[in-house]
């Protein structure tokens, strides 16, 4: 009966680490999108900022 109870706990404590694993995973995929959406936003504005700096000349 107590085993029992244990395999279920370990159960449920695997299930919520798997879940946490994909969470984790999430979280870092959006990171790492956010940081290549921030590189590329970084470049237009540098681009940007180049053209200006030009037209003032």
């Amino acid at each position: 009966e107590s085993t029992h109870r244990e395999r279920r706990k370990i159960r449920g404590f695997d299930k919520e680490l798997s879940e946490g694993n994909k969470r984790l995973k999430r979280a870092k995929d959006s990171r790492s999108r956010r940081r290549q959406y921030n590189s590329v936003v970084k470049r237009k504005l540098d681009s940007t900022a180049d053209s200006h700096s030009n037209t003032k000349g």
